[in-house]
């Protein structure tokens, strides 16, 4: 300590004020590089924290739906509703479903009921179908029976088996009398086939997060620690319900597993490949740790294509992030560029749940593809939605209520005929009160 008192004492007065700077200066250097590495180090956690504070909000229970699942799972089901077709492009659709007719300017109105356990279904439908008129459908349907009452066409109930439907009409000799005016499908009657709306399948989308927790439980923390995070020098202002905000930007460097989950989730009919090994998302958070926008930029491939996509998730909702979503979706195809906006929002109104779910494309053309609103009772599971669908192949509108079934369904009183086993005499018998003019 001496031998450096007695050096620094010899120093010109010039040359100390000069070591007095480099000293000042290597220590606030050194300081601003520790702080920065202690606040790096700190970042990751604060993005677990809101990540995990934003998943704790998605599987509250309050906004499930469960009272639906209850519903559908229970087996007894009674579904009412109407649907109007503007248009229906069939064409596009035959090689799937031949035995539809033009829909196109018709409309339905519709009751089912259904006791999937038993395997018991019933339903009345009435269709106005464009250049045929008016058909009233009544149908009973067990796992070994159809029951089927047309009065435009016969004023019996008419049964057949319910598997192998096609080979029972060419067979029958009914088909030398109609021949192919008849349309009958290739697929057999199942009761568990019956189109019950919405699914479970269909309505756990709605709650991803939530499903995401469910399949990797126990795996979230191994994930986490492949995950990457950075926090970006600047920020960015986000709009808050009219007030913008500044929020950190955190980048993350996902791996491709995270996001082919993600994929098939949300479009699990589409083979999807992303071939890098790491997808960039960013977060925008404010200083509560709560996240306000996710911002995601991959290049998924389909069929050799690839598709640039950039996605922004703005999370809007005042009491909860999750109550108001919007959805700002960009897809490029080679020189087109397609760009989709989307909202989502949820309401809790007494003993109600409230959804408004709106689909736009908003390049190159403005077109709102889908408007639905849905409610449900937290109680009882009573749920009901009303929609509009502008879509290439389908301009359609209706409303669609479910809810417990609270009766037996009973097998129809009346008149029944063995349709595929009429021989000659039965069916001249039969034909007395068959409308022909139907199928001219």
């Amino acid at each position: 300590m001496k031998w450096i008192s007695k050096k620094w004492n010899r120093l010109s007065a010039t040359k100390r004020i000069f070591g007095l700077l480099l000293a000042g200066t290597v220590l606030i250097l050194s300081i601003t590089v520790g702080l920065r590495f202690w606040d790096q180090s700190r970042q990751k956690p604060r993005v677990w924290m809101a990540l995990k504070q934003l998943a704790e909000e998605a599987a509250d229970q309050t906004y499930s739906f469960v009272p639906l699942f209850q519903v559908i799972q229970g087996g007894n089901i009674k579904q009412e509703g109407y649907v109007n077709f503007e248009r229906l492009d069939t064409k596009v659709l035959e090689e799937k479903f031949a035995w539809l007719v033009d829909r196109t300017a018709s409309s339905m109105q519709y009751q089912l009921a259904v006791q999937q356990k038993e395997g018991i279904c019933s339903s009345k439908i009435n269709y106005q179908i464009a250049e045929i008129g008016a058909l009233d459908i009544e149908s009973y349907q067990t796992k070994e029976k159809l029951i089927v009452r047309i009065p435009q066409i016969h004023n019996s109930y008419l049964r057949m088996d319910t598997h192998n439907i096609k080979s029972q009409y060419m067979d029958s000799f009914l088909y030398e009398v109609l021949g192919e005016k008849l349309v009958v499908p290739e697929s057999d009657f199942s009761v568990e086939k019956t189109p019950i709306f919405p699914t479970e399948k269909e309505l756990k989308k709605v709650n991803m997060i939530a499903t995401f927790l469910e399949e990797y439980k126990g795996k979230e923390i191994e994930l986490w620690k492949k995950i990457q995070v950075k926090k970006e020098s600047e920020t960015k202002q986000i709009g808050i319900n009219g007030v913008y905000e500044d929020c950190s930007v955190f980048h993350l460097l996902l791996p491709t597993e995270l996001v082919e989950w993600y994929l098939g989730y949300i479009l699990s009919d589409v083979e999807i490949e992303v071939k890098a090994e790491w997808v960039d998302l960013w977060l925008y958070m404010d200083d509560d740790n709560h996240i306000h926008c996710i911002e995601m930029v991959l290049e998924p491939e389909r069929k050799g294509t690839v598709y640039p996509t950039q996605i922004l998730c703005y999370l809007r909702g005042e009491e909860r992030l999750l109550n108001k979503i919007q959805i700002e979706l960009n897809i490029r195809k080679e020189t087109e560029r397609m760009e989709f906006w989307i909202d989502f929002e949820r309401q809790l109104e007494e003993e109600k749940q409230k959804i408004f779910i709106s689909v736009s494309q908003i390049n190159p053309k403005k077109i709102e593809f889908i408007r639905t609103n849905f409610t449900m009772d937290l109680h009882t599971g009573e749920s009901h939605i009303e929609y509009k669908l502008n879509l290439p192949l389908i301009v359609s509108d209706g409303e669609h209520t479910i809810q417990t079934l609270e009766q037996v369904i009973k097998e129809p009183e009346g008149e029944i005929v063995d349709l595929f086993e009429l021989d000659l005499i039965g069916f001249l018998k039969f034909s007395r009160d068959f409308n022909f003019a139907l199928f001219q």
